[in-house]
């Protein structure tokens, strides 16, 4: 059998991360999931954290099912909330996990080393100028551009940062639509959006529909059979997958808006 060892990293991300089967974590908790054997522990260094742990045990293959995934998603979130109640409010995950599998008795030592680089990567200074003076009036939209963004937003919140920006292009009152304006808009991105196989919505409906998911605990069908759905939180570990998923096509579209209106052009489009 198997042990699966999977790492979240808190940020500040740290050069080199060194542990080993004898380094002590400052709290180690049994998870009874009906699953597996699990245990989460966290290791901190200097009085902050560094690390999450999970460890799966009696793993057959290595592969993590989706109910497994979700499991794991929904226990980090839990840790991560209960550190920010617990007088760390800025603490974060990077973004990628680690996990690998390791046969069971095996010994166990784990190094990381991690480098930032930042390969070819200039700023365009005429583009930061235009986008400066010709978007100074409208700095609500910049900035809604900017917090749909943030890594460090929630997800529903960045995807409402988002249609917000897209409501204030298109619609004068929140209610009234320009629908055709729009739709001509969203044609670039329908092939990617039918891609993610995510609803036979069409991207238009499917754009407000999400909207109601993130902006509502609890979200009304208004199919046939009109359930109450949960609202997107990072406690639902559907919803905010199914956000996770569509954010960059949401965030292409929106910049897209944003180059056409404050005059903002890429080095491609402009060779």
């Amino acid at each position: 059998m198997l042990i699966c060892y999977y790492y979240k990293v808190f940020q500040p991300v740290r050069n080199h991360y060194q542990f080993d089967e004898f380094t002590k974590p400052v709290f180690e908790v049994e998870i009874d999931n009906g699953i597996h054997p699990c245990k989460l522990s966290l290791f901190e260094e200097d009085g902050s954290p560094v690390l999450s742990r999970i460890v799966l045990s009696e793993m057959p293959d290595r592969a993590i099912t989706s109910e497994l995934d979700e499991m794991i998603y929904t226990l980090n979130q839990h840790l991560l909330v209960v550190l920010k109640m617990s007088g760390l409010p800025n603490v974060s995950f990077f973004p990628n996990p680690i996990w690998y599998f390791l046969e069971d008795g095996q010994d166990h030592k784990m190094g990381i080393t991690i480098d930032q680089k930042y390969k070819d990567l200039t700023v365009d200074y005429d583009n930061v100028k235009k986008l400066f003076t010709n978007s100074f009036n409208d700095r609500m939209e910049v900035r809604l551009f900017y917090d749909g963004q943030e890594a460090s937003t929630p997800l529903q919140y960045r995807y409402l940062s988002f249609y917000r920006l897209l409501e204030k292009f298109y619609s004068e009152d929140g209610e009234n639509w320009k629908k055709d304006q729009l739709e001509e808009a969203l044609k670039p991105f329908e092939d990617e959006y039918k891609a993610l196989n995510i609803s036979s919505k069409s991207l238009y409906n499917y754009i407000h529909s999400l909207r109601q998911k993130c902006a509502h605990y609890k979200a009304k069908d208004k199919g046939k059979n009109k359930k109450e759905a949960a609202g997107i939180t990072h406690v639902n570990y559907k919803g905010a997958a199914e956000v996770e998923k569509f954010l960059p096509i949401m965030a292409s579209i929106c910049f897209s808006e944003m180059k056409e209106r404050y005059n903002i052009l890429s080095k491609d489009k402009e060779a």
